[in-house]
């Protein structure tokens, strides 16, 4: 069976580094574009490495990043209700780069595939199960995926539903905005849904590295995401590491076994460069026709120049 055209959308920071080579690796062979969504700012407002984001603009030629504006007041979802001081307002930031893949992804892209950048896919199998899979019949598919902790030896032994695939033609843009993210993209759209894909093998295709970091990385990412304000994670964090893993996590409190690594994060080597400011990395995003700098108004443009593309599409149908 002929694989559908299908645009990979990863969701990437600076302090993704150690994952970014393996998550492009793990879709490149069955999408046609592979885009990669970053914030010019941590979504707590701090500034990014932009000598690391220009290093992977650099080293990844043949992927789109689209870099969006931080803005600290205002969301790029039209009549938001949201607000800066609201617990979900971060969510708003991850929901942003998501929300601009739709409009900056191929005209004739069939099917999105989000994931976050520590979602390591096993590109031999997935690829299997494309091939076997009948897509028409669905609108979503989300996959089941291993939880690996503190080190890529540790695998969880429960599953979590990670990656989303979803028909292109199902989406309404504004179900993008969902303070639930991919969850909540699952839940809004219309047709036949599957959760919990695994390979033909009964085995799942994609591995979830997030908490396989430094313990340095970890706090900068439990700072900057969405559930910042759930819990005091930089204790919980300065805990787990004042001893060895005692076989459970702190954030599912999953139990894990000890595996073969497929992939160890750890021993990626995060390069180190001399930083830039913003201005600077600002005046230097012209060296890099692979980068699509997008502000709020850029967007909207956009957003409005593919709106009337598709009406014309449908009234010459």
């Amino acid at each position: 069976m002929q694989i559908s055209r299908i645009s990979a959308v990863i969701s990437f920071c600076s302090n993704d580094w150690r994952f970014l080579k393996h998550c492009i690796a793990g879709v490149s062979a069955f999408c046609e574009q592979v885009i990669v969504t970053v914030c010019d700012h941590f979504f707590d407002g701090s500034r990014e490495n932009y000598g690391l984001l220009e290093e992977a603009f650099r080293s990844f030629p043949n992927c789109t990043f689209l870099e969006f504006n931080f803005d600290a007041r205002q969301s790029y979802r039209p009549f938001s209700p949201l607000y800066p001081e609201h617990p979900h307002w971060r969510h708003e930031w991850h929901n942003t780069g998501r929300w601009l893949s739709y409009f900056y992804s191929f005209p004739d892209t069939e099917f999105l595939f989000f994931l976050d950048c520590d979602e390591i896919v096993d590109c031999r199998r997935f690829k299997d199960w494309l091939k076997k899979a009948d897509l028409k019949d669905h609108s979503v598919y989300r996959f089941a995926g291993f939880w690996h902790f503190r080190e890529a030896k540790f695998e969880a032994s429960t599953c979590d539903d990670l990656s989303l695939l979803v028909k292109k033609a199902v989406i309404d843009p504004k179900f993008l905005w969902d303070e639930d993210e991919r969850m909540g993209l699952f839940q809004c759209l219309s047709g036949k849904k599957v959760l919990g894909v695994r390979g033909y093998d009964g085995i799942p295709m994609i591995r979830h590295y997030s908490g396989v970091r430094t313990e340095k990385e970890l706090i900068k990412k439990f700072s900057s995401w969405g559930h910042y304000w759930e819990r005091d994670w930089k204790s919980l964090i300065q805990e787990e590491f004042s001893r060895p893993f005692n076989g459970q996590d702190f954030i599912r409190h999953y139990r894990y076994r000890e595996t073969e690594s497929v992939f160890d994060p750890l021993l990626e080597t995060v390069p180190q460069i001399s930083d830039a400011s913003y201005e600077q990395h600002l005046n230097s995003l012209h060296r890099f026709p692979n980068v699509v700098m997008v502000s709020r108004e850029e967007a909207f443009k956009r957003q409005l120049e593919y709106e009337f593309l598709l009406g014309a599409t449908r009234n010459n149908h």
